[in-house]
């Protein structure tokens, strides 16, 4: 697995069991799209992920760890 997967999987596993059940479903619907389906949905969260100001405690980000 690569270190960006690694890292989606350790911030995955910091999640409360509610968010991790509607990430589980956010996926499953993903890869149920087709091409054009998946760029809109990759393109909806990238735009939220853009966002994101990022964590404003000092323990860093709980998904990448930064």
């Amino acid at each position: 697995m690569s270190k960006d997967a690694d890292r989606v999987i350790a911030g995955f596993t910091r999640l409360s069991p509610e968010d991790q059940t509607v990430v589980i479903q956010q996926v499953n619907e993903y890869l149920k799209k087709d091409y054009s389906g998946r760029k809109t949905i990759r393109e909806s969260y990238e735009k939220r992920a853009g966002l994101d100001l990022g964590p404003l405690n000092q323990r860093g980000c709980p998904c990448c760890g930064r």
